[in-house]
């Protein structure tokens, strides 16, 4: 049996995709359903689960980098990304991780079931319209998915960035990743003086161009 982390943070998304797991009750088990990236990093924190159904564009932590997390300190782990977009970038960045499947949420009902056999049995499984993508125009995976110098940011780091991004005071991320509003205005300068921007405008902008607040 596999277990399933469902994050999304669209509740009648993750119902129906957990309504949709609960019919197959020997094949999955839902052990979370979470609303935003910053939950499925808490969950994280103490739990594991075999394969995790990851919306792109959640508030707090997106996808793509809750995927980056998982897969660097969790051997073996699945990740099936749910998107909206069939964008090329998005797919660069989905495969340069590493991620084993990439759902488009329009086709979600009808393929979790069969892409989270695929990835449980170490294939990988990408629906239709993004398959016509791959094919139509070739995309690469082995270029870096971030740039250099945004790779030096810690995991803490990229967190208060994109909540920067989402319009979020000190305060506000402060009580969100637990930690003091001190503490947050730290990670800011450490981010602003690593990438050698000087304006919270500048900040959102370079968040934007990197695909950390998906649009």
């Amino acid at each position: 049996m596999l277990k399933v982390l469902i994050a999304d943070d669209h509740d009648i998304i993750v119902s129906g995709l957990k309504i949709i797991l609960e019919q197959h009750p020997n094949e999955f088990a839902v052990v979370s359903c979470c609303s935003h990236g910053q939950g499925v990093m808490d969950f994280f924190s103490e739990n594991t689960a075999d394969v995790y159904v990851l919306d792109i564009g959640m508030p707090h932590v997106n996808g793509l980098e809750v995927a980056r997390h998982i897969l660097h300190k969790q051997k073996g782990a699945k990740i099936v990304l749910l998107s909206m977009h069939d964008t090329r970038e998005y797919l660069r960045r989905a495969l340069a991780l590493g991620v084993q499947g990439y759902v488009l949420k329009d086709r979600a009902a009808e393929e979790l079931v069969d892409a989270l056999h695929a990835v449980a049995a170490g294939e990988v499984y990408f629906s239709p319209k993004i398959r016509a993508v791959m094919e139509n125009t070739p995309v690469s995976a082995h270029r870096e998915e971030i740039s250099p110098v945004f790779a030096e940011l810690t995991d803490k780091e990229r967190q208060v960035l994109q909540m920067i991004a989402e319009g979020k005071t000190s305060t506000e991320i402060g009580e969100l990743l637990a930690i003091t509003e001190g503490t947050v205005n730290v990670h800011k300068k450490n981010v602003m003086r690593k990438l050698d921007l000087h304006r919270q405008a500048d900040l959102v902008r370079f968040a934007i161009k990197e695909g950390l607040v998906i649009l």
